[in-house]
């Protein structure tokens, strides 16, 4: 072999094996991540050093909404879609999920993701995410430095499986922390996780000096659901409950099931007064709830409410929710589906 030859060839080699080893960096970088965020910034590092695109989208499949989530995408006019969900309609995305195979689009071939779109791009890469059986979302690389040669479209498809593989995994580890703090009935935060979250809030409330209410409320004569219809029935009723809980509050509230029947909220930066207008919310929308339709029945249910707010109740973390407990049961002893506050609980009005 001539000296021209070897030299051809060393070269030829050391290409395979930088690319062999940027590929396992890009591996170790993404499949390493254990949370949702930390994956998609990994993924978005690889996405935008290694190709350079105008416009890249990581889309996640949530069987739950039956729709593929926008977790991240960049590029001009693409700033509307973050963090939106695209139902599975007509679009080469969606497509692209549905058949699980790799797909070249242009702009004639229809919708990239929902018909009037806000992006323009000439071409895109359009990935499937699997992982073993199971469909992960799609990822997306548009108008990118390099993308068509055969080098590009392997490290595409290497990145897409480690893309699945991560996505899978953060997700799995992500749906085990939560078991631990989630109650299994209705799926809102348990009471392990309320003494954490209290004392989070309480010391910011501390540090900021703004007030901080808790509002601890009650189904009431929920053993009589119980009775009458059975506890599948009971277990629906507790769900509803959850749901219109979640529906009533805002993002930074914090709705836990305290045991039972009984329901835990934390409202950050809400004074006594504006707690009251939550309470009154949420006990508006349970009494004009009709439950149990799943089931063939109309259960009408009402709730009493109990509200403490520090600093105006107390300065102690451990007195807040023992105060919001005893003025839901002021109510409880006058006359249900209300709402009282520590000061009407000790005036006794």
């Amino acid at each position: 072999m001539s000296e021209q030859s070897i030299e051809k060839a060393s070269a030829r080699w050391g290409n395979v094996l930088q690319r062999h080893a940027t590929l396992h960096d890009m591996a170790v970088a993404i499949t390493g991540k254990l949370s949702p965020p930390a994956v998609h910034q990994a993924v978005r590092q690889a996405v935008e050093a290694r190709f350079a695109p105008g416009l890249w989208a990581l889309l996640v499949w949530d069987d739950q909404r039956d729709a593929l989530r926008f977790e991240m995408i960049t590029g001009t006019g693409s700033e509307q879609l973050q963090g939106t969900w695209l139902a599975l309609g007509s679009s080469a995305v969606c497509d692209v999920f549905r058949a699980g195979q790799m797909r070249q689009w242009k702009p004639e071939d229809g919708p990239l993701f929902v018909e009037g779109e806000p992006v323009e791009i000439a071409n895109a890469q359009l990935l499937p995410l699997w992982h073993g059986d199971e469909p992960v979302g799609v990822l997306v690389v548009a108008d990118a430095g390099r993308e068509s040669d055969d080098e590009a479209l392997a490290e595409l498809t290497a990145l897409a499986d480690y893309t699945a593989i991560a996505v899978d995994n953060a997700r799995r580890v992500q749906r085990i922390r939560e078991l631990s703090v989630t109650d299994d009935v209705t799926s809102l935060y348990n009471a392990r996780y309320l003494q954490q979250a209290l004392e989070q809030e309480f010391s910011r409330s501390r540090r900021t000096r703004t007030p901080l209410s808790v509002i601890f409320l009650d189904l009431d004569y929920f053993k009589h659901v119980n009775d009458t219809h059975g506890h599948l029935v009971g277990s629906e009723v507790l769900r509803e409950t959850a749901n219109i809980l979640r529906q009533s509050l805002r993002v930074t509230d914090i709705a836990t099931r305290y045991g039972g029947d009984e329901f835990v909220l934390i409202l950050p930066e809400t004074s006594q007064q504006d707690a009251v207008r939550v309470a009154e919310r949420c006990r508006q929308a349970i009494k004009a709830h009709s439950f149990g339709l799943r089931h063939g029945l109309e259960c009408k249910v009402t709730a009493s409410f109990g509200i403490a707010t520090m600093p105006d109740d107390t300065s102690e973390r451990d007195d807040i929710i023992r105060l919001a407990d005893q003025a839901m049961y002021w109510v409880k002893e006058h006359n249900r589906d209300n709402i009282a506050t520590v000061s009407r609980m000790r005036e006794g009005a």
